[in-house]
Order: C-alpha cells, then structure tokens, then sequence
C-alpha cells in the first residue's frame, strides 16, 4: 500500500519503523524543527531523524493543511493516512485525500480520553485498564469511528513512560495484520458513544503540583502519571523545588504530623504524610541537580521528621 505517517515522538518512530520494515510506499509529515535549550538550537524531531537515517522522504509543514501539502498529498495518491502523535488537526479537504481511510492511533479505548495525553492521564486518575484504538480521522478530534480496539492492563506501579512504550509496543506488533485487512476491506466502522466520551487535555506545568491535603493514592498517581513532563512537584519550606519521580504507599498512621510534613526518614526512603496515608519516596531531583534515589537525597540534605513541604516556593 501507499502510506502516509505522520508524526513527531519518539514513540512514533517505532510504528514508522515498523512500516518500513514491511516496505510499504511511504513518505512522512513531520514537524518543523524547534528551538530548544537554553541556546535555542534549531532541534528536529526524532521522526526527522529516522527519515534522515533511513533515507525516506519528508515534509515538515507549518501548516498540514495549506494548498502545497494537498498537492503533494494528491500527488503521492495514498491509500491511507496513519497517524500516531503528530499534533496537526486534518481538515476537510485533506481528509478526502486516502484512498480508503485516513487513520489515527490513540492510546487509549476510546470514546474515554480523547485528546493529547491520553497515557498520563489514564494513570492519574487511577484506571486499572487502557487500550489502543485504531479510528478514523474526522474534524472532531478522536471521535471518528473505531476500526480496532484492544484493552490493556495498566499495572499498580506503571508509570505514563513504561506503560507509552508498552501500549506502542503491541501497536507495532497489531500492525502488520491491521493493514492486510485494510487492503483487503475486511474491516468495520463502529461509531463511538458520545455518551462515555471523557478527556485528556494537554499536560500543563501546573497539573504537577502536588496538594499534600488529597489522598496517598491521588499523589501516589500523579507521581506516575506525570513523567517526563512536567513531573509531580512540590517545595520544601526552605524554598527548594522537588520533583518526584518514584514513590510508593503507606499507610501507618502518624498521628503527630499533618499533611505536607516528613514524619520518618529511613536509610532508602522518607515519608510524608497526606490528607489520607502517605507518600514513601524512593526517586525525586531537587532544582539544578539530577534525578538521585531518596538515600542520596537524605544524605546530601540532612532532611529530618517535621519538615514540611509547601504549595509554593516561598521566594515567588
């Protein structure tokens, strides 16, 4: 078949990787190169990278949906669209443009968590299940009707990183018998329930600050959910930001602290008390320094029961 991908992440190299190796006509939308780092280095995406290395062809529009990429989408006459994290909406003309469907991969089962991070926030709000959805691409964002669907488990310690790099896994290995049965049209359109549908907006820097007032198992999840960006955070009373990476759940009751304070500090962990429980930390990064294990942390600090966190840094 003549495919088109589009996409941007690194996860969305493994899929074009894929197409490559079952040497189907392909050429790629990628997006333009960013500025980045304190230098502001011109950056291209890793899916750049690959077309580079691997000699495939590219475009980097600024715009998807501007009059020279439907030529050169008319031109390549594409059987299909396959999209996976590219962050372009599709208009109207381009999406006539397949001969048979222009198709997104979403991670999540759809109708729930349509939208940009759909991983992160399956795991922030504690859902045990997920799942991959193939669909077709309309002008409502990930309401097209479903192609393929497949659930899968979200594990008590996942993290939004192992669970990405999981669910694309398997999207790798669907993909081979998903597009035979594409070429030959053995496949359906099912429409989603409008009625389930929920959201997964995209992560700003402020979903990562952490109410030490919620419950163990809300910030137990956050933690999780919220990696590699922004991160769970907080600030000591002394000023200094702290963003988690690794934790776990305890329920001892310390009746002498309240929500935000350290209430023991052991040789490879500290714990801090919630509004309910709390949070045993195993793999944070204080400001300006890397991500260390809590042993090196209560080494190099000298933190103590009683200190508190607080929502925020006190010299803002």
């Amino acid at each position: 078949m003549k495919v088109v991908f589009f996409g941007s992440t690194e996860y969305s190299v493994e899929i074009l990787k894929k197409l490559k190796e079952l040497n189907h006509r392909l050429i790629v939308f990628c997006p333009p190169d960013k500025r980045k780092g304190r230098h502001l280095r011109l950056s291209p995406s890793p899916v750049k990278l690959f077309c580079l290395e691997n000699e495939i062809e590219f475009f980097q529009p600024q715009d998807i949906n501007s009059q020279q990429n439907l030529e050169i989408l008319k031109k390549f006459s594409p059987d299909i669209f396959l999209v996976c994290e590219y962050g372009q909406i599709f208009g109207k003309e381009i999406l006539k443009i397949p001969k048979i469907l222009p198709i997104n991969i979403h991670l999540s089962l759809l109708p729930k968590y349509r939208g940009a991070a759909p991983v992160n926030w399956a795991i922030i709000k504690g859902e045990t299940q997920t799942g991959i959805t193939f669909h077709r691409i309309t002008l409502k964002v990930d309401a097209g009707e479903i192609i393929y669907q497949e659930k899968f488990p979200i594990e008590v310690k996942e993290s939004s990183l192992s669970l990405h790099s999981k669910l694309i896994k398997r999207v790798t290995q669907i993909l081979p018998h998903f597009l035979e049965s594409l070429e030959k049209g053995n496949f359906r359109l099912i429409p989603q329930d409008e009625k389930e549908a929920s959201y997964a907006p995209r992560l700003k820097k402020e979903d990562g600050l952490i109410d030490w007032y919620d419950t163990n198992i809300n910030i137990f999840n956050k933690i999780r959910g919220l990696l590699p960006w922004p991160t769970a955070f907080s600030y000591l009373e002394t000023g200094l930001l702290i963003k988690f990476f690794k934790a776990d759940l305890s329920n001892e009751n310390f009746k002498d602290f309240s929500p935000s304070q350290i209430v023991e500090v052991k040789k490879d962990s500290f714990k801090i008390k919630c509004g309910k429980g709390n949070i045993e930390i195993l793999e944070l990064q204080p400001a300006s320094k890397r991500v260390m294990t809590a042993k090196e942390f209560i080494c190099g600090y000298r933190i103590k029961p009683g200190l508190k966190f607080i929502g925020k840094n006190i010299q803002d």
